[in-house]
């Protein structure tokens, strides 16, 4: 195996329940101050912008105001104090990786199904203390089109490994990380809600925190990115008044990696979409969809490798 080839397989993306980026265990990891010693998170303000272009208006123009519909909502997170939820997972990932012209070299198809539970502790008033993991989980791996039952229990294994506690303020952002931290924070679900209310149209910026040189299996490069969540529409179902909010992100990747004499770098995109469902009233996810899309290339010498990473996955609240 070449040294390009190595480090790339130990780049692939493995983790499920949290949904995307590459896995490096951690100890207690806070990214901001706990709120029970009072300490505050200072983060980018939160304004909502029109989704039509609000970010590069034309020369000599201001922005738009916000292209908004009837009331305005606001959307708070409310987990603290209610009991544990339990939610239905189905995902499924493509992964490929090989020289350039030599066809799906390498490739890994993966589907799983589970149940995973949501476990809510009380803790400061506006923060929620949130337990992750799975209950039960099958998993089928075809690796070049062959079932692999090894391959199947590995990613089991690997799946039922990944239960963390977060600790979020009542908009989503992150405070603190126990367990097994991502290459990539997007907040609770990859949803993070504006400080003040909004309109169904309305588009609102956030900060995603990645590390694409953990990513690939790099020197660690943790950064900041942004992150566009847009309120596409408020229904009454069931007699539940449901917000429909999504997600969208891109982040380049730019990373080298060095052993010995031995040089290799990365460069690629990836992608991540969310389409989410809430219940206004009593704070709860009732379905989301996360879609990652990433394509990275990369290159010791005239040695060159591509990296292709497709994977959707859904939760859906069980009754």
């Amino acid at each position: 195996m070449t040294f390009l080839r190595a480090i790339c397989m130990a780049g692939i993306f493995a983790v499920w329940l949290a949904g995307c980026g590459g896995q490096k265990t951690a100890e207690t990891q806070p990214k901001t101050s706990d709120p029970a010693t009072n300490g505050t998170k200072t983060t980018k303000d939160t304004k909502a912008v029109s989704p039509i272009d609000a970010s590069n208006p034309a020369p000599g123009k201001s922005a738009p105001p916000p292209v908004t519909k009837g009331p305005k909502y606001v959307l708070r997170y409310n987990y603290a104090g209610l009991k544990p939820m339990t939610y239905n997972v189905t995902a499924d990932a493509y992964e490929s990786q090989g020289s350039p012209g030599v066809a799906e070299s390498n490739r890994a198809d993966k589907k799983l199904a589970g149940v995973a539970s949501l476990v809510p502790e009380k803790t400061e008033p506006g923060f929620l203390k949130v337990t992750e993991k799975f209950k039960s989980i099958k998993a089928a791996v075809k690796l070049n089109g062959k079932l692999d039952a090894i391959a199947s229990k590995q990613e089991e294994d690997n799946a039922k490994s990944q239960g963390e506690t977060r600790l979020y303020n009542d908009r989503g952002e992150t405070q603190l990380v126990r367990g097994t931290q991502q290459g990539i924070d997007v907040g609770f679900w990859g949803i993070v809600f504006p400080k003040q209310g909004v309109g169904v149209g309305a588009t609102w910026e956030g900060e995603a925190s990645i590390d694409t040189g953990s990513m690939v299996g790099a020197t660690a490069n943790p950064r900041t990115v942004p992150m566009t969540m847009t309120l596409k529409a408020v229904k009454t179902i069931g007699g539940k008044q449901i917000a429909f909010v999504t997600m969208r992100m891109k982040a380049d990747v730019a990373e080298q990696m060095a052993s010995g004499n031995r040089k290799a770098t990365y460069s690629g995109t990836f992608t991540l979409e969310v389409d989410a469902s809430f219940d206004i009233k009593t704070g709860v996810f009732q379905k989301s969809e996360s879609r990652l899309d990433s394509n990275i290339t990369g290159m010791e010498g005239t040695n060159t490798i591509t990296i292709r990473t497709i994977r959707r996955e859904v939760k859906t609240l069980k009754s």
